[in-house]
């Protein structure tokens, strides 16, 4: 089974047994109950060996597999998780009392409350601490570009230890780009189950669901940061024809000043291209955020959180945390 989670269904569940291979990853899966509909078996195992709670009707057949064993089938579903109504940041507790009942009464989901937050009076900078949200404000982050990073908040999940050593979220663009190339460098070891397992149609066909509207900034991995200590500076990447636009996080232990990571990084995003549109539209990277730990007198204060966030959806295998020491 391939749990998703978020808006438009951009982070999967996945799951890992302690005697895998390192880094490997796959689908959770589990017997049907005598008794049981394929549908509540799913709901069920996920929750068991996750604690993380399906949306019964949002469960539908994927594909079947035969399995080694006499009398036994081995199939494929996607389903959607529930929202915990509790998370720190809900979209519910951005409507009055009267409302908000309403909302949950009537199936409303956290992310919609969230998303039509961006055309009322209740801003999207108000998922963001006050510090943050000044400094967000400050250099030109849109409510829509602080919704769409911290906007989600994931169900919690903890692997059931009799089955599983994890289980854990992850991102559509960072699984793709984890999948798609020979590893992906500094982010931890990890792969799939190979191209004739059922987990590994299922998590590819999830990935090509999420390809119907390709644009440029497909192209651009969205954190591209160094080891150690290091300036790193938070990007706008647009493209004018089509209106689309996304943040991107980028650092490079050599560079001296700021500046020097977004020109050389827009340098070598260049690199290589074939396509002159495509380079025309990396040449119109908007720098809209410089500074990280350290104050800057041209920029002003950061908002650690949104680079944060998009730093851990880039390094799911990693502890990232942020503060404002030094401020």
């Amino acid at each position: 089974m391939l749990t998703t989670s978020g808006k438009d269904d951009e982070w999967c569940l996945l799951g890992r047994k302690a005697i895998w291979d390192e880094g490997r990853y796959s689908t959770l899966a589990g017997f049907l109950n005598v008794g049981e509909t394929l549908e509540q078996a799913v709901a069920r195992e996920v929750e068991e060996e996750s604690r993380v709670s399906v949306h019964l009707p949002s469960v539908r057949y994927v594909a079947s597999q035969p399995w080694p064993f006499p009398q036994s089938l081995m199939v494929g579903f996607y389903a959607k998780a529930k929202l915990a109504a509790s998370t720190k940041a809900s979209g519910f507790d951005l409507l009055p009392a009267q409302a908000r009942s309403a909302a949950i009464d009537v199936g409303l989901l956290q992310e919609e409350v969230l998303e039509s937050a961006v055309s009322t009076s209740a801003s999207g900078f108000d998922v963001l601490p006050a510090q943050a949200r000044s400094a967000a404000i400050d250099v030109g982050l849109l409510q829509e570009e602080v919704l769409e990073v911290l906007g989600t908040q994931l169900p919690f999940t903890s692997a059931d230890a009799v089955e599983l050593e994890d289980t854990r979220w992850f991102h559509r663009d960072w699984l793709r780009a984890a999948t798609s190339r020979e590893g992906v460098a500094d982010m931890g070891p990890f792969n799939i189950p190979g191209p004739y397992s059922l987990a590994s149609r299922l998590i590819k066909g999830w990935l090509a669901e999420g390809q119907s509207d390709p644009w440029t900034g497909d192209q651009v991995d969205q954190v591209q940061i160094d080891q150690g200590v290091f300036k790193y500076v938070l990007l706008r990447l647009s493209d004018p024809s089509s209106g689309r636009s996304k943040l991107l996080v980028w650092g490079d232990a050599r560079a001296s000043y700021h500046n020097d990571v977004f020109r050389g990084e827009c340098r070598r995003a260049e690199e290589g291209r074939a396509d002159p549109w495509a380079i025309d539209q990396v040449d119109q990277v908007e720098q809209v955020q410089i500074a990280q730990g350290v104050f800057n007198a041209a920029y002003g204060p950061a908002p650690h959180e949104i680079s944060t966030a998009l730093v851990k959806q880039w390094y799911p295998l990693y502890k990232v945390t942020c503060n404002y020491e030094g401020y």
